[in-house]
């Protein structure tokens, strides 16, 4: 709603001013969004062979806990569970941060989706999380396009390191890092995770 129907402003006046004339609108959206996910996934499985729905969302950054728990969470929590059911991996974006909020990603279906993070802490989430998903992600963008060569490896190391025991671990950008990552620390990123991403 936010994104393409309401913009932001209008929202957040929507959710104090009409709280149930939005929730009508996300339980009318809800299935129409679980459908598109599924016509996604269908469309990449057959030209690529990945069975991964990309699953975005970036509300938790801006609602408080238990706004979000309302009004944002029991809907995406449905969309994510029926592409999993479905078959499909989904592969779950909260951008920006997400500590706050991890507990709701053990009411998703165990094992069968991808937590993609950016701004949240990795050892938190892998501590609330556990095996109950596999997480990604690793560093952050204004390290590959600020920071140097011996930065990155060391970065790269260290979090490689605490997170890759037991497995469940892909090591990631954050979405949308690389346009101005130096070359020489993209380099240094790749030939790090080889190094120590070794079991």
């Amino acid at each position: 709603i936010g994104a393409f129907l309401r913009d932001f402003e209008p929202l957040m006046k929507d959710l104090f001013r009409k709280p149930e004339k939005v929730k009508q609108a996300c339980e009318a959206l809800t299935p129409v969004l679980t459908q598109v996910g599924k016509a996604t996934g269908k469309i990449a499985k057959e030209t690529t062979g990945s069975e991964i729905v990309f699953c975005p969302f970036w509300y938790n950054t801006y609602l408080s806990p238990d706004v979000f728990r309302e009004f944002h969470w029991p809907y995406a929590k449905e969309i994510i569970t029926e592409l999993a059911d479905a078959g499909f991996t989904p592969l779950v974006n909260p951008q920006g941060r997400y500590d706050h909020l991890l507990d709701t990603f053990l009411e998703l279906p165990e094992k069968e989706f991808i937590a993609w993070f950016d701004k949240t802490d990795l050892t938190e989430a892998r501590d609330t999380i556990e095996d109950h998903a596999c997480l990604a992600g690793g560093i952050p963008s204004s390290l590959l396009i600020g920071g140097s060569t011996n930065k990155v490896k060391k970065h790269v190391k260290k979090t490689v390191n605490e997170l890759k025991t037991g497995g469940g671990f892909i090591f990631s950008t954050e979405f949308n890092a690389m346009g101005d990552a130096k070359i020489e620390n993209v380099k240094a990123m790749t030939e790090a995770v080889r190094k120590h991403g070794q079991y």
